[in-house]
């Protein structure tokens, strides 16, 4: 008799002692990393240490348990892992095609530098249309003529 398909909840959960129970976000963020995939966390940032000091405020001025300022911080890195995971997409451009200095960018060097957060992670041509319609044309004439090179990251 063939072995069902575990799901990635079954498959994350076995790693893991049986004490911890993961809900089934936890399991499907676990599952979208792949096995000794590290996942970097930007603790040296000023974002990341202003939240720490807001995240101590909180916890002292509600006078929180032990358990309780745990279980805050975990959901905490949580949503952090879920944003690093995916990311919104954004909604102006970061830098526009038209305003690029400096640089001999092609259209897919250009988004492969700007938009490299978003890239493979829901950005497609589509959205660089209503974020900056310059590169959206550029990138079209590039595809054209450059027909072998193609640029998957974009094509989902």
């Amino acid at each position: 008799m063939a072995n069902p398909k575990r799901s990635a909840k079954d498959a994350a959960q076995s790693a893991l002692p049986d004490s911890i129970a993961l809900t089934d976000v936890e399991a499907a963020l676990a599952a979208r990393v792949a096995p000794g995939e590290t996942v970097v966390w930007a603790e040296d940032t000023p974002a990341f240490k202003e939240a720490l000091r807001a995240l101590n405020r909180i916890e002292t001025r509600h006078n929180l348990t032990l358990a309780e300022c745990h279980q805050l911080r975990e959901a905490l890195s949580l949503e952090v892992f879920r944003r690093q995971l995916d990311p919104e997409l954004p909604g102006k451009a970061p830098e526009l095609w038209s305003e690029r200095k400096g640089t001999k960018d092609n259209p897919v060097t250009f988004i492969r530098r700007v938009y490299a957060p978003w890239l493979g992670r829901g950005l497609r041509r589509s959205h660089l249309h209503s974020l900056d319609r310059a590169l959206y044309t550029a990138l079209g004439v590039w595809l054209h003529r450059h027909r072998d090179s193609g640029f998957p990251e974009l094509d989902g």
